[in-house]
């Protein structure tokens, strides 16, 4: 079985050496550096398996390193896992931006990164082994964003892709094309009815991929932001829901100024602007 070629890029020399003493010199082969422009140079001659990168890069930040990649012949279709320093300098939606496959926030066990470069390279090698499901873009792991706020920020990118999620054996889908929710499954509910059960669905594994490879029949035709109102609601109403917050509130609430992101901020003035939706006051 041929080594997995593996680029980890950071800036904390004993972070680089702990993570490659612990990967399998059986199975992995692992690259490093100190900064994503060096990265960039190893990875367009070694054509890495999978990136693993520090957002903290000085003159090439992590974001623009990720999209970077993304856009070279050679590594356009290598996989992606962001790592940021703490919690707080991390945005999950601009991940799903750049085109990251996953995200960690240190500190994190070794573990659980791989567990992840598990799932990522299982996903990769599916995709080799089944031609007729193969496009040319990339399928993400963004189980770490909640589905609301993943479906907003698609939806603002005018995003065409295919939202698939999973708990256990409940196994669901959404469809988008140009930001607008077209189609929506999970067992034999179809439409509003599947979205709000996929809502419901906390602690859910959720993948991103880019086009839609399903012929469907249009069971819904509204922007995200309307569909999560009307759904949202009825979160909200229902008292046997587990969310530890009303989800209305985390979204659309006074206090959601001071998060959300300035594409989702503008959105949600659009929203006001129409009459959609009044912030909660409290």
């Amino acid at each position: 079985m041929p080594q997995i070629n593996l680029l980890i890029i950071d800036g904390n020399n004993n972070f680089l050496k702990d993570m490659k003493s612990q990967f399998s010199v059986d199975r992995f082969q692992v690259y490093t550096a100190n900064n994503c422009r060096e990265g960039m140079e190893i990875a367009q001659r070694v054509r890495p398996d999978l990136i693993i990168s520090n957002i903290d890069s000085p003159k090439l930040d992590g974001w623009s390193f990720c999209q970077l990649v993304k856009t070279k012949p050679r590594t356009e279709d290598t996989p992606f896992i962001l790592v940021a320093d703490k919690k707080e300098d991390f945005n999950p939606l601009k991940a799903v931006e750049v085109g990251s496959d996953d995200f960690l926030v240190k500190p994190f066990s070794f573990e659980d990164l791989l567990a992840r470069v598990e799932i990522i390279l299982k996903r990769v090698s599916d995709k080799k082994e089944s031609p007729s499901l193969q496009t040319k873009t990339a399928s993400a792991s963004f189980s770490h964003l909640s589905l609301p706020d993943l479906l907003q920020v698609l939806g603002m990118n005018q995003k065409t892709c295919t939202i698939m999620v999973e708990k256990g054996e409940r196994k669901g889908k959404i469809f988008m094309e140009g930001g607008i929710i077209k189609h929506a499954v999970l067992g034999n509910l179809h439409g509003d009815a599947a979205v709000y059960e996929l809502l419901r669905l906390t602690g859910a594994e959720i993948f991103i991929k880019d086009g839609i490879s399903a012929i469907y029949e249009t069971t819904i035709d509204k922007k995200p932001e309307a569909l999560l109102l009307t759904q949202l609601t009825r979160l909200d109403k229902d008292r046997k829901t587990t969310l530890q917050e009303p989800m209305l509130e985390k979204l659309f609430g006074q206090e959601a100024s001071f998060t959300l992101t300035p594409d989702l901020q503008r959105g949600l003035e659009r929203i006001e602007a129409l009459g959609l939706i009044k912030r909660i006051r409290r």
